[in-house]
């Protein structure tokens, strides 16, 4: 065989050894990117769970993609609108008539009946009917027929000049009216004054104070009577 010869069949093997080693890079590219494809499929598939609160809505749940490529499920939570209470999603809930308010279900102090229509405790105080618990507790004495400062004092366990204030607030607010002149005068609650307290009754009648005060009031209008305890 001629030199020739040789060189020629060096040069049909370099070319196949170039062209294996060229398959072999190209091979390891492939194989790189099916791992980093691999990667990612596996990242996928890996749930992340976000908590929020949902403002807008009664909570609801959203699949959405993280730029990362995983699968994140984010989950809003509604909550009460007064007490931020976690509304569930098997529970009754209330929405306030006049401002849209998420409300928790009755038993509430979050919100009360106002002519068949439920009020937000909010709604209650601004827009309705405003008492504090002295102005409350000074209102169902007068229903009672307790007219006297002092006893109205004794009774709601507050100071005389509070109660004079409180009992000229009920009449500014068309609660109460005055009937009467100075020792022969009596305080008569008017309509409107019964309709706030049966509203609220609704927020403060299981407390423990206005519990204790019934107790009193009560206490007070037998011994009135002349029933002795």
């Amino acid at each position: 065989m001629s030199r020739r010869d040789n060189n020629e069949g060096l040069d049909h093997w370099q070319l196949i050894e170039q062209s294996l080693s060229q398959l072999s890079t190209r091979l390891d590219r492939i194989e790189t990117r099916l791992n980093q494809l691999e990667t990612q499929r596996d990242r996928q598939v890996v749930l992340n769970e976000r908590r929020s609160i949902d403002d807008s809505g009664f909570g609801s749940r959203e699949i959405s993609t993280t730029p990362q490529g995983a699968i994140q499920r984010d989950i809003l939570i509604g909550v009460c609108d007064i007490c931020k209470k976690r509304l569930y999603d098997d529970e009754a809930f209330r929405i306030c008539s006049s401002c849209g308010r998420r409300l928790c279900a009755s038993p509430s102090q979050c919100s009360v009946i106002y002519q068949n229509k439920t009020i937000c405790i909010e709604c209650l105080k601004t827009r309705f009917i405003q008492l504090n618990k002295t102005l409350y507790k000074t209102l169902v004495c007068t229903a009672n027929e307790v007219s006297s400062t002092t006893a109205i004092s004794e009774i709601t366990h507050s100071v005389e000049e509070e109660v004079r204030s409180a009992l000229k607030r009920l009449i500014d607010l068309g609660l109460i009216t005055k009937r009467g002149f100075f020792v022969f005068s009596a305080y008569q609650v008017t309509a409107r004054g019964m309709e706030a307290i049966a509203l609220y009754r609704q927020v403060w009648g299981s407390d423990y104070d206005t519990l204790v005060f019934d107790a009193e009031l009560r206490r007070y209008i037998l011994q009135k009577s002349g029933v002795v305890l």
